[in-house]
């Protein structure tokens, strides 16, 4: 997909450097940065699912418990596609 974003020219400038560096585009560099950021954000996630599982207490809430358990591995397994283990 090809699409447009606004940045300020200093991290512009910076950008452009980086990428230089590591000998890629622009777009592919902004793209590894991108997908950077979405595996850390799903990295909380699957940790504050853990979180809420072991701080839930109560002997009602473990079917809430096991949901989020389940949540949190699938979350995990959605991680580790396409990794070499």
């Amino acid at each position: 997909m090809k699409t447009g974003v606004s940045l300020p020219d200093d991290l512009f400038g910076q950008v452009t450097a980086c990428a230089r560096e590591q000998g890629v585009t622009r777009s592919a560099w902004i793209a590894r940065a991108a997908a950077e950021q979405v595996r850390r954000q799903q990295e909380d996630q699957v940790t504050e699912a853990v979180n809420r599982a072991v701080a839930a207490e109560s002997p009602a809430s473990r079917a809430e418990r096991e949901s989020i358990a389940a949540e949190a591995r699938g979350r995990m397994e959605s991680l580790a596609e396409g990794e070499d283990w």
